[in-house]
């Protein structure tokens, strides 16, 4: 589903990243990712990712969908930042 460099967001014009590297990488609004409309993997925990109005509560980097192939930047960028709180506040 994603690219292996990831899936970053570009402004219109396809030359600059964004938002900036300070934000978390964009999630899509909407998704309908069935078996029957795309290449499978065994390893996605559920048979359907289907959501009219997506929310970042709805996205769990556990599931390799969201952390490989659908919000790959996304999770990653969640992961560092989970890190990185847990070494400032311990």
């Amino acid at each position: 589903l994603s690219p292996p460099q990831g899936n970053p967001s570009f402004d219109e014009d396809g030359i600059i990243e964004c938002p900036a590297n300070y934000f978390a990488p964009v999630l899509p609004s909407s998704l309908n990712i069935t078996k029957d409309n795309t290449q499978w993997n065994d390893a996605w925990l559920k048979d359907e990712y289907v959501f009219e109005s997506l929310d970042p509560k709805d996205v769990s980097c556990a599931d390799k969908f969201w952390a490989e192939a659908c919000t790959e930047n996304y999770c990653d960028e969640e992961h560092e930042s989970t890190e990185k709180a847990g070494v400032m506040m311990s």
